[in-house]
């Protein structure tokens, strides 16, 4: 009789075990599960299920964390509903999210990565599919919004089947009643502290710490955010630290919420390790296949200020000895993104590597800012030390004459399949004075 008592419990807890597919990894304020015709409180730690609901107060913000290691963060006044979440391989693994009023924020996992064909969210006029990225989901009455901050996402409308894409730092809004869909620019910034940093940053990382996790104010109004700890931030005082991830917005509907590690429910899988980035504040543009590449913002007054470009995880810059080796030319294409002064903006590059001859020429595209157009045709040479660009030609009907500064670059990849660098240019204006631009750039190619 004890034996099959013990076998019947263990039979229960192993269910129970089986069907958490999530844990609620913090919550602020009152929220509610619903689950079937039961109806509980959410607490730290609860285990979600598959078919869930969860239904947040007006004051309420939720974090949630699935065994892919998808967050999922729930803001106020929503019902936000997981009818359907399996993870497996590839073939297997899929998700759906319902939002049927509200607002939440969510960075996929490795489902998002190894079968993100079959990762939808559905609301009640429209369905959003992802490729992997961080986005936002609002929901209000007949209005869907669709702002992606990193990655790119989609949305396909119910009544007509057309299919919009949303690509990083665009934003789509639909009204099924007027039938209107529109596409907005979206400011991103996406903040990471760095772990394990050199020494010397360690009080500049204190003071973004400290920065990061106010929740009183120390963040920038108006700004959603979502807080992750990754386990391996130090202080001086040995004090685990946060990443956070910013999209300025006009909805306060998500703020602040810690993510401890300790939080992380069973089975997941592995641990989170988001991508680290240096410190004290990046405004990210994009990645390539090699860099990521944007430009710094000040910590106190978030004016933008320095561009960067750092080669992704895995990658190194192509030795010069190799470089040296390489016959032939190779041709790159990629994005840019560029600021002056307050603005920002984006473009595209063009360049071209002749190895043979150490000669490099290209282009930069689209380059408008402030109302001056930059386009221009530029040469320069390719040494040990890096690409090198000092002569620039203004080309079709440009806003800028005489315009001179420099770009620099390096190759990346083990047959330099990727270029990217930074560039500061000044010129004068037609309709008279001076302006200057600076900016960053990622491209790619088949190599030499």
């Amino acid at each position: 009789m004890v034996t099959r008592i013990l076998l019947i419990v263990l039979l229960v807890v192993s269910s129970q075990a089986y069907a958490s597919i999530a844990t609620v990894a913090a919550i602020k304020g009152e929220a509610n599960i619903l689950r079937a015709d039961q109806k509980l409180p959410v607490h730290m730690g609860d285990a979600l299920e598959e078919k869930d609901q969860i239904k947040t107060g007006p004051n309420t913000k939720v974090q949630l964390i699935f065994k892919d290691r998808t967050i999922v963060t729930i803001g106020k006044n929503t019902l936000f509903s997981i009818p359907q979440y399996v993870y497996g391989d590839a073939k297997t693994s899929k998700v759906q999210f319902h939002l049927s009023k509200g607002v939440f924020k969510s960075m996929t996992g490795k489902i998002g990565a190894i079968a993100k064909q079959r990762f939808k969210i559905k609301t009640a006029t429209a369905t959003i599919g992802i490729r992997g990225t961080i986005y936002i989901v609002r929901v209000n009455g007949d209005k869907t919004q669709l702002s992606t901050l990193d990655g790119a996402t989609y949305m396909q409308l119910n009544s007509n089947g057309k299919v919009y894409d949303v690509p990083a730092g665009k934003s789509l809004k639909y009204d099924a009643k007027t039938g209107r869909v529109s596409l907005q620019n979206l400011t991103i910034k996406t903040v990471m502290i760095q772990k394990d940093p050199p020494q010397s940053d360690k009080e500049q990382l204190e003071d973004a710490i400290q920065a990061q996790t106010d929740d009183s104010g120390g963040a920038q109004a108006g700004h959603d955010s979502l807080l992750l700890n990754v386990g391996n931030v130090k202080t001086d005082d040995d004090n685990s630290g946060d990443v956070q991830l910013e999209s300025q917005t006009n909805d306060s509907s998500i703020n602040s919420i810690v993510l401890s590690q300790t939080n992380l429910p069973a089975g997941t899988d592995e641990q989170i390790n988001q991508t680290t980035i240096s410190i004290p504040y990046q405004v990210v543009a994009g990645q390539d296949n090699y860099n990521e590449y944007g430009y710094w913002a000040d910590k106190n007054s978030a004016q933008l200020t320095t561009p960067f470009t750092n080669p992704l995880s895995g990658i190194s810059q192509t030795p010069a000895a190799s470089i040296d080796g390489f016959s032939g030319s190779a041709a790159y294409t990629g994005n840019l993104v560029a600021i002056s002064g307050t603005e920002h903006t984006t473009g595209s590059i063009l360049m071209q590597v002749d190895f043979g001859t150490k000669a490099v020429s290209g282009a930069l595209n689209d380059l408008t800012i402030n109302g001056n157009k930059w386009d221009n045709n530029f040469t320069g040479s390719l040494s040990s030390s890096g690409i090198s660009v000092t002569h620039f030609t203004p080309k079709n009907t440009p806003s800028m004459s005489s315009i001179s500064g420099s770009l620099n670059g390096q190759l990346y990849g083990n047959n330099a399949q990727g270029v990217a660098g930074t560039f500061n240019l000044s010129g004068t204006k037609i309709s008279g004075g001076s302006a200057s631009v600076s900016g960053s750039y990622a491209a790619k190619g088949d190599g030499p």
